[in-house]
């Protein structure tokens, strides 16, 4: 394994889902806290369902990051592998594989910024 591998730093992504639930159970762990001291637990009311919410909110977020990316991965590595069988078989030149990567990887990177810009047009109420 070399250094760079080893030392890899926590996705973006990773870190909004990590800091949510510790934030998440640290909250639920003071709300137990103060109740067994006998404290006043109302803000706990607000807190916990909030803090909840915007965990579950970054957990599905992250789900649908990841499914876009896999989705993306698998499909240029199948048409990475069709193209290899072209060129075994002398059907096609690289010059034609590396004009449809080309091709594929813009189309994707089109459908990446349309399903970003979908995603952050705020519902119609």
């Amino acid at each position: 394994m070399n250094r760079k591998n080893s030392k890899e730093k926590l996705q973006f992504a990773k870190k909004i889902v990590v800091i949510a639930t510790i934030l998440f159970v640290l909250s639920i762990i003071s709300a137990l806290l103060w109740s067994w001291y006998d404290k006043n637990t109302d803000v706990f009311t607000y807190i916990i369902p909030t803090i909840g919410g915007v965990w579950g909110a970054s957990i599905i977020w992250y789900m649908k990051k990841s499914q876009l990316e896999n989705g993306i991965k698998i499909q240029i590595g199948m048409i990475r592998e069709l193209m290899k069988l072209k060129i075994k078989y002398n059907e096609c030149s690289t010059d034609y594989v590396d004009e449809i990567q080309e091709k594929v990887e813009s189309r994707m990177q089109n459908n990446i910024d349309h399903f970003i810009d979908e995603a952050l047009t705020p519902p119609e109420i």
